[in-house]
């Protein structure tokens, strides 16, 4: 499953990013100084802006940096697996449209598109477990 998500590709992310920051990220987003795991501000704002705030505190509580390498630094070779791409159409961090690209042309799958932020799987988990559960 991917839940609104950076799908590696025959580059890697970073340099993905490096040639296409506009169409890939929300400007808001791009022009960000500090992490938003070191600021709850920010978090609160793109990533968890659709949250309930007991959800809103559980969220903020979870934040530590997160660097998946594979993801940044690697491009794929070869093929991925079948998956799900859980697309978020509130997203502030990724652009829908970038994300719906991504999922037809780097996982052949149509993604699914739920309301909500950056992290569905925060505020809407009933709703991200039926679109993933058989």
């Amino acid at each position: 499953m991917w839940p609104a998500a950076a799908v590696p590709g025959e580059v890697s992310f970073r340099e993905d990013l490096a040639a296409h920051i506009h169409d890939i990220m929300n400007p808001e987003w791009a022009g960000l100084t500090e992490q938003p795991t070191t600021d709850p501000g920010a978090a609160t704002y793109f990533l968890f802006h659709d949250c309930d705030l007991a959800t809103l505190r559980w969220g903020l509580s979870t934040l530590r940096l997160w660097y998946p390498a594979a993801v940044y630094d690697e491009p794929v070779a070869g093929p991925l697996p079948p998956s799900t791409f859980v697309l978020p159409v509130g997203d502030r961090t990724l652009r829908p449209e970038w994300m719906r690209y991504t999922a037809r042309e780097r996982l052949g799958v149509e993604p699914v598109e739920v309301p909500g932020g950056h992290c569905p799987h925060v505020s809407h988990p009933e709703l991200v477990a039926d679109v993933v559960s058989p």
